[in-house]
């Protein structure tokens, strides 16, 4: 099931942001397209478009943005997982 949950006040104050679960390459792909999150503050409008962009992308299961008690963003995505190696064991058929 793919789902965003986006936990922030309406407001659309500046606040910093972190990341977790996203390679590095990703990082650095959002900075490119969204070089506001270069500065020290994003606003929570810039959060809810990196949001639906990240999973636009079809690379996570989940994207979640929380907000902790120093008012910084977590934002935390489950990639989804990929078949890359099947080995298969036995080969033999047996009957009666």
């Amino acid at each position: 099931m793919i789902g965003v949950i986006l936990l922030l006040s309406v407001s659309t104050q500046a606040t910093e942001i972190k990341f977790d679960g996203l390679s590095p390459n990703d990082i650095g792909d959002l900075k490119s397209k969204f070089p506001q999150l270069n500065s020290s503050k994003v606003k929570y409008s810039e959060i809810d478009e990196i949001l639906r962009f990240l999973m636009q992308e079809s690379k996570y299961k989940t994207v979640t943005a929380y907000q902790d008690s120093e008012n910084v963003i977590l934002l935390k995505a489950n990639p989804i997982r990929k078949i890359t190696r099947i080995r298969v064991v036995g080969n033999e058929f047996l009957s009666d």
